[in-house]
């Protein structure tokens, strides 16, 4: 892992993106939280942040995760990121199909 993260020393680590996420989004409507580890300069880091569960997944199959891949917690603890309770999916549309298939949709077509 630590190589892969090699890639990225030349990035500038302390740029910071102003983010409101988790409770501090204005349409936070409580719930968990997942965690997040500081790794700017990640490819997927979103506000310099990305989730626990991407890195252990990553750390785990020796690669960075590809844009659609999915990680499924066995457990549905979204902040158990045991690797023993990480699946990795290829995308959304498979771990939905998999893992929810019984979720159910709004009109507009989301998840509720």
């Amino acid at each position: 892992m630590t190589d892969l993260l090699k890639l990225f020393d030349d990035l500038d680590h302390n740029a910071r993106q102003p983010c409101n996420v988790g409770a501090d989004h204005p349409r936070w409507a409580g719930g968990v939280d997942r965690v997040k580890v500081y790794m700017p300069g990640h490819p997927r880091a979103s506000c310099n942040y990305v989730l626990r569960s991407i890195l252990v997944m990553e750390q785990q199959i020796g690669r960075f995760l590809k844009s659609e891949e999915v990680t499924h917690h066995k457990d549905g603890d979204i902040r158990n990121d045991d690797p023993a309770n990480l699946i990795l999916c290829s995308n959304q549309s498979e771990h939905l199909s998999k893992y929810h298939p019984d979720k159910e949709r709004t009109d507009d077509g989301r998840f509720t």
